[in-house]
């Protein structure tokens, strides 16, 4: 009987995990880091979760000198916070501490307009809480 309430609770949780390659919301661009330094923790565990491949291409393109132009600078970032929150995003991995790496591709972003969109894929390091698996409500009004 324990172990039926136990896997009833555990559920929902592994319901909501997010795996490599599940679409992302941004819900808070604001917790996004526009610095941020590997640490030998986030190594051993990168190498677990990415492929030798990937790895590069993450710690290249995690910067804001690898984002659209007019999101690079801190007055730009904020200027377009609720278009940040427009970019398709998929979910790469989490790091030990409480972050997450997300992707921005090329292909999905095609809309956006032409100083946000990305010409290579790219990616954020975000705080988990940052990021969601649902799509959010639409804000009345919009």
């Amino acid at each position: 009987m324990k172990k039926l309430i136990f896997i009833a609770l555990l559920m929902p949780i592994l319901a909501s995990a997010q795996t490599k390659g599940d679409r992302v919301y941004i819900i808070a661009p604001e917790k996004i880091q526009k610095k941020y330094t590997f640490t030998s923790d986030d190594d051993k565990a990168l190498k677990k979760l990415v492929t030798k491949e990937e790895l590069p291409a993450i710690k290249a393109h995690c910067t804001p000198a690898s984002w659209p132009r007019s999101i690079q600078a801190p007055t730009g970032f904020k200027m377009n916070a609720d278009s940040i929150k427009k970019y398709v995003a998929y979910f790469v991995c989490d790091l030990p501490f409480g972050q997450s790496i997300v992707q921005i591709p090329v292909e999905g972003n095609e809309e956006m307009s032409e100083h946000l969109r990305p010409k290579k894929p790219f990616y954020f390091i975000i705080t988990k809480d940052g990021v969601t698996l649902e799509e959010p409500e639409p804000k009345k009004g919009n």
